[in-house]
């Protein structure tokens, strides 16, 4: 049985939206996935799509990622 990581936001964590993943799970699943080696790499997409400004990447944003790198 996994035990539960405390998350930086956990109490509000995409509250009021469909979804959404912070910078380093975005990262985490970036690199999974093999479109980027490096941490760093996440910065330009993230400015790119995060348009409400909040740090997290919402679920719409997300899609925007994902047709963009997957075209």
């Amino acid at each position: 049985m996994q035990s539960h990581v405390p998350h930086e936001a956990d109490s509000n964590h995409c509250k009021g939206s469909v979804g959404c993943l912070y910078k380093m799970e975005l990262v985490a699943y970036l690199k999974r996935k093999q479109m980027i080696k490096y941490p760093e790499e996440v910065e330009p997409i993230i400015k790119k799509f995060d348009k409400s400004g909040n740090g997290k990447i919402e679920f719409d944003e997300f899609v925007g990622i994902v047709n963009e790198l997957f075209p």
